[in-house]
This record gives C-alpha cells, sequence and structure tokens, in this order.
C-alpha cells in the first residue's frame, strides 16, 4: 500500500480509495514504516499477556 502510494501520481483520498482504506490509516502506516521500518509494520500480540499456569503438585500415594 505504502509502495502503490509512493510510486503513483494519485492523492492520498484516490489510493485509499482504490484499497478501500482509510485515507489516515495510510498515513500512520507510512509514518510507521519510515520510523520503524518493515519491522514496525508486522502484526504484533494485543492485549493482556496469559497467566502462567504452574504445573499441579503430583499426590504421593500412603500406602
Amino acid at each position: 500500500m505504502i509502495n502503490y502510494y509512493q510510486s503513483h501520481d494519485e492523492s492520498l483520498t484516490e489510493a485509499a480509495g482504490k484499497y478501500n482504506v482509510l485515507a489516515w490509516q495510510i498515513c500512520v502506516w507510512r509514518k510507521t514504516f519510515i520510523r520503524d521500518g518493515y519491522s514496525g509494520l508486522e502484526p504484533y500480540p494485543k492485549g493482556r499477556p496469559a497467566k502462567v499456569k504452574h504445573p499441579k503438585k503430583q499426590i504421593r500415594d500412603c500406602s
């Protein structure tokens, strides 16, 4: 998307309409790409991390 916008002579609104995204989202992606490169555009896990479950203690047989 960023490559298309930068290599074609279209406005931000026209490029956004072609790919059915909002124009502000292209701006955010472009700024992130300039700041962090490709790694900034990779998906990352969202939300709180899962709680660590401790293994259950084994009960010894008292026989």
